[in-house]
């Protein structure tokens, strides 16, 4: 990483040895097309290169890869062809510029654990209720104010970070997570307290500061009943 390598300049013999390569902060404009040859390659790291032609063809073959960085690489739009991408578990897409995401995301049934912060979505696409086996989804810094009614088939959920975003009302399906622990909802505009969250059975660690529900302390606003009643719960609540 941090070199001034360029995909033509990187090359690689056919082995089954490599499973791990960092090219971060290079000069990279693709996937350098002899990763390929990597036949055991579990992770790659690509962040913080301009890749905004990006195309995913010399992943393919890759059917170890469990992990994807492609964070800061100036992507305005994700190739619909992501969803070839079958086995990737942990996919970073922090900091590019999306404004929407392709529905063809919910076909990477194994993804885990995802990253879609810092970027310019006003909406999750319901296609991600297809990615059953997700349990953190990185979604803050984005102008997301609603989540999708199918989300409740996410019964894994359990990290949930929606922070830093345009929700004035906390999304209903939220009661619907079984499996849910931890919630950011900070820096949001919530006008009033989310009842959504007593309704979540294992929540252990709730985020509510920087809203307009309540001034600089939330225990003496008319939401302090609400607020013991989550930490009766064993509920970490921070404001």
């Amino acid at each position: 990483m941090s070199n001034r390598l360029q995909e033509d300049s990187i090359f690689f013999t056919r082995n089954k040895v490599v499973k791990s390569i960092n090219l971060q902060r290079n000069s990279l404009t693709n996937i350098p097309a002899l990763v390929r040859k990597n036949r055991r390659l579990e992770s790659l790291w690509l962040g913080n290169n301009d890749l905004a032609n990006l195309t995913i063809k010399p992943l393919r073959s890759l059917r170890r890869l469990t992990d994807l960085n492609l964070y800061n690489v100036g992507l305005t739009n994700l190739p619909k062809t992501i969803g070839q991408l079958k086995h990737v578990k942990v996919m970073d897409l922090y900091y590019n510029k999306f404004t929407e995401l392709p529905r063809q995301l919910g076909r990477m049934k194994r993804l885990e654990q995802l990253a879609i912060a810092h970027n310019n979505l006003k909406e999750i696409p319901t296609s991600l209720a297809k990615l059953r086996r997700l349990n953190v989804l990185y979604a803050h810094h984005n102008h997301i104010s609603q989540l999708p009614a199918n989300f409740e088939k996410l019964k894994y959920l359990r990290v949930l970070d929606l922070g830093y975003n345009w929700i004035t009302v906390a999304p209903t399906v939220l009661g619907a997570l079984p499996e849910l622990e931890e919630l950011d909802l900070n820096n949001n505009n919530l006008q009033e307290f989310p009842t959504v969250l007593l309704s979540i059975k294992n929540l252990k660690r709730v985020y509510m500061g920087s809203n307009p529900l309540w001034g600089r302390e939330a225990m003496n606003s008319p939401y302090a009943p609400q607020i013991k009643q989550l930490e009766a719960k064993q509920t970490v609540v921070t404001y």
